[in-house]
């Protein structure tokens, strides 16, 4: 069964797909899902939000009383209710709390392809370029990759660092954390081989390509000479918006 396809542009850089269809969910998305299982935070909002199509499949969304469910359920997916949700099902909400957020995250990530998916919408590869009395021509080139993510996946967050063999994971705000990997030899030998063979999708890929030939230009030392950073910055300008907005 093909599925309906719905592109929205939002705002004028994103665009969404959705699908809305119930049949289509039903039939299409949740046996997808289940078949391949979200390893994240995520699952729970998947779990909850299983539920309600459940409720809907039943046609008990058009009782009060399935409609009362939804409504719980709604509390802790995502981002929660609206204001104007939470005056109108007060009662509801005092008499039914959130419903558990509890889950077992994975012990390890299943595939490469995985996190190449991860990456390509969570990803960052990134070229820096700054001043420094410690190099001839007055600049070091450091290269980095890094995935963040909000504090409740810190658990899944752990296991990038055995998974690639190399990196840190750190809380760099009171809600984020994020998986880091600066130090070249690691980037040389581990990322930049794993994300050949496991390729990023969209413009993510074009960011990766970017960076490699950055990181080849590091390899063989062109950095160290004004020619080699000319070329490193040219670079950098043609993906100005490397990991944003670039074409």
């Amino acid at each position: 069964m093909s599925v309906e396809l719905v592109l929205w542009l939002w705002e004028v850089t994103d665009v969404i797909f959705i699908v809305s269809s119930l049949k289509q969910i039903i039939k299409v998305i949740i046996p997808h899902f289940d078949a391949h299982p979200l390893i994240t935070n995520k699952l729970v909002d998947y779990r909850l939000w299983k539920s309600i199509i459940s409720i809907m499949e039943a046609k008990r969304h058009l009782t009060v009383e399935g409609l009362n469910e939804i409504i719980r359920m709604k509390s802790s997916l995502n981002l929660g209710l609206s204001d104007e949700i939470q005056d109108a099902f007060a009662e509801t909400l005092s008499t039914n709390p959130n419903q558990e957020r509890s889950w077992n995250p994975a012990e390890s990530i299943p595939h490469g392809m995985w996190m190449a998916g991860f990456t390509s919408g969570e990803g960052s590869f990134f070229v820096n370029i700054f001043k420094s009395t410690h190099h001839r021509v007055g600049y070091q080139v450091r290269l980095g990759f890094e995935i963040a993510q909000h504090i409740r996946d810190e658990l899944t967050m752990a296991t990038f660092t055995s998974f690639f063999n190399c990196g840190i994971i750190s809380r760099y705000s009171e809600d984020m954390v994020k998986y880091r990997c600066t130090k070249f030899s690691d980037l040389n030998t581990l990322i930049i081989p794993f994300f050949k063979e496991y390729l990023p999708l969209g413009n993510k890929l074009l960011d990766f390509e970017d960076f490699g030939k950055v990181a080849l230009l590091l390899e063989n030392k062109a950095h160290l000479t004004e020619e080699g950073l000319n070329s490193i910055r040219k670079i950098k300008a043609v993906a100005c918006l490397m990991n944003s907005l670039r074409k």
